[in-house]
């Protein structure tokens, strides 16, 4: 991951990075779109390799100004199952987990859509649904031509 990418946050990524072994990609549609979109959100997944660490990278996040998303679609009570959405006011959002086959997949997901450039968001949205949890809607399964 580039340095310029990680906006304001380097100092915080590289901390968690070396203290809890986290592992942190840029992803989202600045990683999946040709050309980017504007105005959007800079999303990053966290993978959190040590276990019983999630909570101290909670508290981290905590005090560097992030908060978990509302949806209860974006949030886990299982530490080692799914994952937590945190954004700060700076338009960047983290997505945390220690699940390392969602991790896995996710990085899957993300870079299937960028080979294929799916500038459509519902599109996206179809590619991670199905690879993360096999939801597979046959009502969407033909793709938006952009």
């Amino acid at each position: 991951m580039a340095e310029k990418e990680l906006v304001g946050e380097s100092d915080n990524f590289r901390y968690l990075t070396e203290k809890y072994g986290c592992e942190i990609r840029l992803c989202g549609s600045k990683v999946t779109c040709d050309p980017a979109p504007v105005g959007t959100d800079t999303d990053y997944s966290c993978y959190i390799a040590k276990k019983g660490t999630l909570e101290n990278v909670a508290a981290h996040l905590f005090d560097w100004g992030y908060m978990p998303e509302g949806d209860e679609h974006y949030q886990t009570t299982d530490t080692n199952k799914g994952f937590t959405s945190w954004r700060n006011g700076k338009n960047i959002n983290l997505i945390v987990t220690a699940d390392l086959e969602f991790y896995e997949k996710h990085k899957v997901a993300t870079e299937l859509c960028r080979r294929l450039n799916l500038l459509n968001k519902a599109d996206r949205v179809l590619v991670f649904q199905t690879i993360l949890y096999g939801n597979v809607d046959y009502n969407k399964c033909e793709l938006v031509a952009a």
